[in-house]
């Protein structure tokens, strides 16, 4: 009856959204109050408002999503906090580092010329300390050849110092460390 009025096939729907079917029931002046609110659309925009529909179901498949991008997220904050340990564990590694090439600066630094000692160095057999370049130390001890027998710089004890050897790994590290010195200090 609608549709010979307006002339365009019409859909009945309730205040819901939900489309009002012929029936027994829907025949009858009981089920027509004047509060219920009746839509009448054309059948041609039927499908839009099936694609609102689907919006809920698509809302229920954009959550599930949303599940997986936080599944996600959470899986990259524990990956990035293993990388921030990797990160801690480097940065120690590199403190110890430091601190071995101060330890070998120190303990390789020739007293006589305050520079880093050139191997073979001189350790003196009484204290066992290194007491730096041969060539410093026996340059030193001709300028103060004051006894006979030699005298430690360091414990000033009488005696003959011995001979550090030459080993290739432990020059090759005093080297880089003396590279390094210069790159720093811009030389």
């Amino acid at each position: 009856m609608v549709s010979e009025e307006v002339g365009v096939r019409v859909m009945l729907l309730d205040s819901k959204g939900l489309r009002i079917m012929p029936s027994e029931a829907t025949k009858g002046h009981a089920f027509w109050q004047p509060t219920r609110k009746v839509y009448a659309i054309p059948v041609e925009s039927a499908g839009s408002l099936e694609g609102k529909r689907k919006r809920s179901s698509d809302q229920q498949t954009s959550s599930s999503e949303f599940k997986e991008v936080i599944s996600e997220l959470k899986k990259m904050k524990e990956d990035l906090s293993k990388v921030k340990d990797a990160q801690e564990g480097t940065e120690s590694a590199a403190q110890r580092g430091t601190h071995v090439t101060s330890f070998l600066k120190n303990v390789f630094r020739c007293t006589i010329c305050f520079g880093s000692t050139k191997l073979p160095a001189a350790c003196c057999s009484s204290c066992e300390a290194i007491i730096g370049c041969i060539h410093c130390v026996e340059q030193w001890r001709d300028d103060n050849q004051a006894t006979s027998e030699f005298m430690c710089p360091l414990c000033r004890a009488e005696g003959e110092y011995k001979t550090v050897p030459v080993i290739r790994e432990l020059q090759e590290a005093l080297v880089s460390i003396d590279a390094n010195d210069l790159q720093e200090n811009g030389q």
